[in-house]
């Protein structure tokens, strides 16, 4: 059995306390992932099929994950995967991306760092930095290729979009590219085929303070075609000394403070707050087809965070100001989908992405007089096909190629009548200044899955 179309959630948790007194207890992790899974069936028939099937059947219930190029059977999926279903997202209470993985996701670690550009340093099974894994919504690689760090998606207190995440805990450079080497968290935002109707939900949160409101709207024209349209706003004030102070393990006299090993030093302005104070956004439109899906999305986001960096120069003196992160991104995606012929099958996906992102140390900033410590934009375009051929002898594969043309060191949109400034040896021109470049990558790739034994 090979499933495709989206599976209500709903009927997903009936099923599962249906069978939470069966003695066979293992076929429930097989129910919860299937649940996850595409199915062109209607609900009822689903859970009659799932209902009458043996161990060894469920395990054979080819499913599409981020783990793999093509549909595959449960038993084969060559990685540890953590499903965190839309029903976990709204029970959790967490307040951005990474908390909620951090409390669902085994070997998940996030760690406050103030050396890490964006004040945080993520990663799994013990490998803790943030270039380690990608960022994905949709098939789509989020992450900034400029930076070393996952940047975008994360700190932003909307998650109304979000219908599932996939966690994908191991290596996945196989499949999405360089970056993927610890895990992949993977977004899936909600589409016309999974919510209809109009939804309002406003958060709010205190400690760490933030306002945020949700707006989302779904509807189906037909049986092939519908809509569907989201929007968040949140202003985060963070946390102030209060809640989050900041505590030196050193002590010392910086002339106009004296710190003491331990204590909270004073003057310390909230932690977390947005981005230069600004409301941060998300926007995601969807129209689906019977063999076309088309979207766009659009984040702005960004936070500030304390750092020894910025409270203490060369000289030992104490200084107020904190390090600043933002970011703005831009993302359209169209997907084709067809039968061509037998038992194959072929996907084409034509993305275009801009990133802009500035990142603010008001020590150098004031020293070199210059808008940001680093700022700039990149452009991506990306050109994937995907085939697949199933056998008749329950084997797959996938072949495909893809195409990408990166281009940095465009004036930011945070400063755009700013050169770019970009700390990194990729803009070390002879000349000393800063100029556009570009890189072009193209790649072949297979997969063949082998029938389950």
């Amino acid at each position: 059995m090979r499933l495709r179309s989206p599976f209500l959630l709903r009927q997903c948790e009936r099923t599962v306390l249906e069978l939470r007194g069966h003695r066979l207890m293992k076929k429930l992790f097989f129910v919860i992932a299937w649940c996850f899974s595409q199915s062109a069936l209607s609900a009822e028939d689903e859970i009659s099929s799932l209902l009458t099937m043996s161990l060894a059947e469920l395990g054979q219930v080819q499913v599409s994950t981020s783990a793999t190029l093509a549909a595959t059977p449960l038993d084969k999926v060559p990685a540890s995967v953590t499903l965190i279903s839309r029903e976990m997202i709204e029970n959790s209470g967490a307040r951005d991306l990474y908390e909620l993985v951090d409390i669902h996701t085994p070997g998940f670690q996030r760690m406050l760092s103030h050396t890490a550009g964006t004040g945080n340093a993520v990663g799994l099974r013990g490998l803790i930095h943030s270039d380690k894994f990608l960022i994905m919504v949709n098939g789509q690689v989020m992450s900034d290729r400029t930076q070393p760090l996952a940047r975008t998606e994360h700190s932003l207190a909307l998650l109304g979009d979000i219908n599932y995440i996939e966690v994908v805990r191991g290596p996945g450079s196989s499949v999405y590219g360089p970056g993927a080497i610890t895990g992949i968290i993977h977004i899936h935002t909600f589409d016309s085929t999974s919510f209809e109707g109009f939804e309002a939900s406003f958060r709010q949160g205190f400690g760490g303070q933030f306002n945020a409101l949700d707006l989302k709207w779904g509807h189906r024209f037909n049986e092939d075609t519908g809509v569907f349209v989201y929007y968040g706003i949140d202003n985060y004030d963070g946390a102030d000394a209060s809640d989050a102070p900041y505590i030196n393990s050193t002590s010392f006299n910086s002339g106009s403070v004296n710190v003491v090993a331990g204590q909270p030093i004073a003057g310390i302005s909230n932690d977390r707050a947005a981005f230069r104070g600004m409301l941060r956004h998300k926007l995601q439109m969807q129209l689906d087809g019977d063999k076309y899906k088309a979207w766009i999305r659009y984040t702005k986001g960004g936070e500030q965070f304390v750092s020894p960096w910025s409270q203490l120069n060369n000289a030992g003196s104490l200084l107020p100001e904190k390090q600043a992160s933002g970011y703005e991104q831009i993302t359209g995606a169209f997907e084709y989908e067809d039968k061509l012929i037998g038992e194959m099958s072929s996907r084409f996906i034509a993305s275009y992405q801009i990133v802009s992102h500035a990142y603010q140390r008001p020590d150098v900033e004031a020293q070199q007089n210059i808008p940001a410590f680093e700022h700039q934009r990149s452009d991506r375009f990306l050109l994937r096909n995907v085939n697949t051929i199933d056998f008749d002898f329950d084997a797959s594969f996938a072949f495909g190629f893809e195409f990408a043309r990166n281009e940095f060191g465009r004036s930011s949109f945070f400063y755009p009548d700013a050169d770019p400034i970009v700390r990194s040896s990729l803009a070390a021109f002879p000349d000393g200044k800063i100029r556009k470049w570009h890189t072009t990558t193209t790649a072949l790739f297979g997969e063949y899955t082998t029938p389950g034994q």
